[in-house]
């Protein structure tokens, strides 16, 4: 998603200023995503073809409670298993 809004112009402003991405560290997060689909037995087709793109864009960083905070309001689920794993 985030590769996909650099390329088409749209701002991540939302984003890092909410601590939500690191902007250059979404290549290496790409990556690790791949790792992760990989040992799942999952397909992985979406390539970030220029890995240089991402020189320039050193935007954010990263505040975990931020967003774990974002990850559990807006799935059910993910809220449940965080607060099982809490335990």
């Amino acid at each position: 998603m985030f590769v996909g809004c650099i390329k088409k112009g749209i701002s991540l402003k939302g984003y890092y200023d909410n601590k939500l991405v690191c902007t250059n560290l979404i290549k290496k997060r790409h990556e690790d995503l791949v790792i992760e689909m990989i040992s799942r037995g999952m397909n992985h087709n979406s390539p970030i073809v220029d890995m240089d793109f991402f020189k320039d864009f050193k935007y954010g960083e990263i505040d975990l409670d931020a967003n774990v905070n974002e990850l559990t309001s807006r799935c059910p689920k993910c809220k449940d298993r965080f607060i099982n794993k809490q335990k």
